[in-house]
This record gives C-alpha cells, sequence and structure tokens, in this order.
C-alpha cells in the first residue's frame, strides 16, 4: 500500500530516497515519482490535515 504522507514526510524530514523506500516497503521508483509529483504540484511542509492517505 503506497502511504503518500508518511513518503512526504520523511522526504521533508530530509531523509534519503533508499531510506523511505526501506521505511515505507515501496520501490525507490516509487518514491522518487510521488515526490516529483509532490513537487511539481507545490505541496509543502506542513502537510494539511486535508490530505488523505
Amino acid at each position: 500500500m503506497l502511504q503518500y504522507r508518511k513518503i512526504l514526510e520523511l522526504h521533508f524530514q530530509g531523509q534519503s530516497m533508499r531510506n523511505i523506500s526501506a521505511s515505507t516497503g515501496n520501490s525507490r521508483l516509487t518514491v522518487s515519482e510521488i515526490i516529483h509529483t509532490a513537487t511539481e504540484s507545490g505541496v509543502e511542509c506542513p502537510l494539511l490535515n486535508i490530505m488523505d492517505e
């Protein structure tokens, strides 16, 4: 299961994609795509509570 919020929170904390991948059980490619999409969409930290998992 993809954990979008967790991936983005770890990214904003400065964790590497490898660490995020290991922590969430997703591939590095998936983590990279989620971070890239969020960055292009203007998602910033802290994440809004309206974001669903």
